[in-house]
């Protein structure tokens, strides 16, 4: 997959860590994918990896300028989709939960992964959002970017607080009128999005861009969304207590998973973690 990433690079093997960057960093990365996968999980070890048990990093690459990822890209042909992911994640976490999306949908996609400075700890939620809003100048610029390599679209899908990320994007195009870069996003998807409901109904406000093209994956019992509400004093996340009724009226497109059992225990990312709602996603036929 390709990406770009605000942390700041380490010399060591996570390649990127906590901290921001000045600028952001541009890249391919292969991610090998252990025989015994099973669809939903991502099977890894805090030791050296097993390639005959474990996801592991089987190469990167990093580009000298965004113009070699647009270069790179645009040799593909394909729908892109572009991955931002969530609260309490590192570069490692993020990418290889992108990976195993990708190997368990089986869409023939091009990947561009936007791994922003996540602590990677539970305890840094606050110093998350700030690294997110900080992300999303580098997002919208990569957007423009992509709107002039392919004539096949994008997809934005964010996770969690990736969703604050992706929203702030759609601003910023707005704000400065990058109509051809709206227009080349196809859809949005906000998966269980860590954002406050009344945040939301105000950032909308200022976006260009319809909403019968956002989907909103929403789950009453998501015990994460549960915990971010209690953190911010607001128990009004919009993948969790919003009135997804007054959603729809709004024209945005929710779907929900309250009901899905299976996938990880606090329900939080059950797009990416049930085998049951995956093995339904592979089988449809792509959106157009």
């Amino acid at each position: 997959m390709y990406f770009m990433t605000t942390r700041a690079a380490v010399a060591d093997d996570r390649l990127f860590g906590e901290d921001r960057a000045a600028t952001p960093t541009f890249g391919e990365i292969n991610i090998g994918i252990p025989p015994i996968h099973q669809p939903g999980q991502v099977e890894t070890t805090d030791g050296v990896p097993d390639p005959a048990r474990h996801f592991y990093n089987a190469g990167v690459m990093r580009y000298a300028d965004a113009r070699a990822l647009k270069r790179a890209v645009s040799t593909e042909g394909r729908p892109t989709v572009v991955f931002v992911h969530g609260y309490n994640n590192t570069f490692a976490e993020s990418t290889f939960r992108f990976a195993q999306i990708l190997n368990d949908l089986d869409r023939d996609i091009t990947p561009v992964h936007v791994s922003w400075a996540s602590r990677g700890s539970s305890g840094g939620y606050v110093y998350d959002r700030d690294s997110a809003l900080i992300a999303r100048d580098d997002l919208a610029d990569l957007l423009v970017l992509l709107a002039t390599s392919n004539d096949n679209g994008v997809t934005l899908a964010a996770h969690s607080m990736g969703s604050l990320v992706a929203v702030e994007a759609l601003i910023q195009l707005s704000k400065r009128r990058e109509a051809a870069a709206l227009s080349n996003v196809n859809r949005v998807l906000l998966v269980a999005p860590d954002l406050d409901g009344d945040l939301f109904t105000d950032q909308m406000a200022q976006v260009a861009y319809p909403t019968d093209q956002i989907f909103i994956a929403v789950n009453q019992g998501d015990r994460a969304l549960a915990l971010s509400g209690r953190i911010t004093g607001n128990q009004n996340r919009l993948g969790r207590d919003f009135d997804t009724d007054q959603l729809e009226q709004d024209g945005y497109r929710v779907v929900d998973l309250s009901e899905i059992d299976d996938g990880d225990v606090g329900g939080h990312f059950l797009l990416a973690s049930s085998p049951t709602l995956l093995g339904f996603l592979s089988a449809l036929q792509p959106l157009e």
